[in-house]
């Protein structure tokens, strides 16, 4: 069970990593301007690049785990 935590941590961490170096290199790339980057955050492209969808997806299921009763017999 533990072998299984943490290798979900890990999988989790690299992800997590991955998805804040793609915040920080666009917010460098809008050179820190709260205006440039909302616009990006506004279009369907900007979204796609900042990976939006996938981070509504994870703190969905993260919001939905003590409600899941699980066992790993």
């Amino acid at each position: 069970m533990v072998q299984i935590e943490f290798l979900i941590f890990i999988l989790w961490l690299v992800q997590a990593s991955y998805q804040v170096l793609v915040w920080v290199y666009w917010i460098q790339t809008k050179e820190y301007r709260s205006d440039r980057f909302q616009v990006m955050f506004k279009s369907p492209e900007g979204r796609y690049e900042l990976g939006t969808g996938l981070l509504f997806v994870k703190y969905f299921l993260l919001l939905m785990t003590p409600f899941v009763n699980y066992s790993f017999n």
